[in-house]
């Protein structure tokens, strides 16, 4: 069932409780619904949801009925010193509620190459490949921190290292990212990895 048509999808769970309930639907809109449904009749089982809660719409829809949700990330900025700048201007050009975690994704990647088209004698003319190569090749070897993390190509998929699935050192990879709605009135916190964590995870108030 569509995770805006709870009713359906809570009946099993419902009857036997998991440990976990894991919702991969990505649309905000629907997962707060799912969680106004799943509140009407809750279990004791925690919320683990994909993409949608890192956007302003899930709180403003869901309201009180999203906290304790849990989610996570690969990319999205990081609540620290070095993105506040980032972070503020961000939300002073676009909205208190703008969501800054899609924002820096492009705001990352513009720099990284133009830092790559620098290293590589310039971005080249269109069409020319021979350059373009130079620049991809500039990027697969650079190491670049951004407002997101630690940016090092795996050569395997040409995708970043992840921390710390993938590398032990902070510096050689981009934090996955596990965030907790404690508060609908205020951004997710962050609540692992422990290097970058801003707070702890709480219970959710349905788990008794």
């Amino acid at each position: 069932s569509p995770p805006n048509q709870g009713g359906p999808t809570l009946a099993n769970p419902r009857q036997d409780p998991p440990a976990a309930i894991l919702v991969t639907h990505f649309l905000p809109q629907d997962l707060a619904q799912f969680m106004v449904q799943f509140l009407a009749e809750p279990i004791n089982s925690l919320i683990y949801m994909q993409y949608g809660p890192s956007l302003p719409a899930f709180r403003e829809i869901g309201g009180e009925a999203v906290n304790g949700v849990v989610y996570s990330t690969v990319i999205g900025c990081l609540p620290d010193d070095f993105s506040k700048p980032f972070r503020e201007s961000y939300r002073a050009k676009f909205g208190p509620n703008s969501a800054y975690i899609t924002g820096s994704q492009t705001y990352d990647g513009l720099w990284m190459w133009a830092l790559a088209a620098a290293i590589a004698g310039g971005p080249g003319e269109p069409m020319d490949k021979a350059q373009t190569t130079k620049v991809a090749n500039a990027m697969k070897r650079l190491v670049y921190r951004g407002v997101n993390g630690t940016y090092r190509a795996d050569p395997a998929g040409q995708s970043a290292f992840c921390y710390p699935t993938q590398v032990a050192d902070p510096s050689l990879g981009m934090p996955h990212q596990f965030l907790q709605h404690q508060d609908y009135k205020t951004d997710p916190k962050l609540i692992a990895p422990v290097l970058y964590a801003t707070d702890s995870f709480i219970l959710p108030p349905w788990i008794k």
